[in-house]
């Protein structure tokens, strides 16, 4: 037997958190190859790798009803959720219907921080239609995509089309605990004797409050100590969040 892969291909980007410069940008097999940088160009779904934002959303402003959202809260994690739209809906009705992913039924409570490192898709259902989507396209904007999103629910779980560069900026603002530093590649430019064109003056702001940013990056901890990416630990503190879209087509 033979098994075939086709269009396969990896990105890779890394960003100095405490500048935004470009450290690294892997764009795909080469673009001698493809003439094409999937880095850049290639915007996709990014699957529950979005989740940190819709967390984040959650931490800075609570429920709509006026009642906090913390670590702690407990949330319905039982598969499926059946959400009654208070924002827009898919467009084949008044319903949104999520399952946990693996066809775990999640029964019972969980907290939001288990959820979190578990990867809970029904909770962040629920999360968000509490929140309001509205919210987490702010915080999103907030941290760094600047792709165009729409306020559906299903942003939630990475629905919507952005960049490999966007995510890794978005997270490094995380990182920063909440001071944004917008992503550059171009250090300085200089003429044949030397004089200075150009050097990047990099221009941070608090864009969250740095409590909120490091209760995201201690649950994401966890992701990769006791969660979704135990396979990734390499025995050093480290934060993340796995993604996964349908049929494995995207994996982040």
């Amino acid at each position: 037997s033979k098994i075939e892969i086709i269009n396969q291909d990896g990105v890779l980007v890394a960003v100095a958190t405490q500048s935004g410069a470009v450290m690294a940008l892997v764009g795909g097999r080469g673009y001698a190859e493809t003439a094409f940088n999937r880095a850049v160009q290639n915007n996709r779904q990014v699957g529950s790798a979005f989740k940190p934002f819709t967390l984040a959303a959650g931490l800075e402003s609570g429920d709509r009803a006026g009642n906090p959202v913390t670590l702690g809260s407990y949330w319905d994690g039982s598969s499926p959720a059946r959400i009654e739209c208070t924002t827009p809906c898919p467009p084949d009705g008044t319903h949104w219907t999520v399952s946990n992913a693996g066809g775990s039924s999640g029964k019972g409570l969980r907290t939001l921080d288990s959820a979190t490192y578990n990867s809970t898709n029904t909770v962040y259902a629920r999360l968000v239609n509490a929140i309001g989507a509205e919210a987490v396209v702010d915080m999103a904007y907030k941290l760094g995509i600047e792709s165009p999103l729409s306020p559906y629910l299903s942003i939630t779980l990475g629905a919507q089309d952005v960049s490999p560069l966007e995510m890794a900026s978005a997270y490094s603002t995380l990182a920063n605990f909440g001071v944004r530093n917008d992503h550059y590649l171009t250090e300085r430019i200089t003429d044949r004797f030397g004089e200075v064109l150009y050097e990047h003056q990099p221009e941070p702001r608090e864009v969250v409050a740095p409590q909120v940013a490091a209760t995201v990056v201690g649950s994401m901890e966890k992701v990769v100590s006791q969660g979704t990416a135990r396979r990734a630990d390499i025995g050093r503190p480290q934060a993340g969040k796995t993604g996964t879209t349908t049929d494995h087509s995207n994996v982040w």
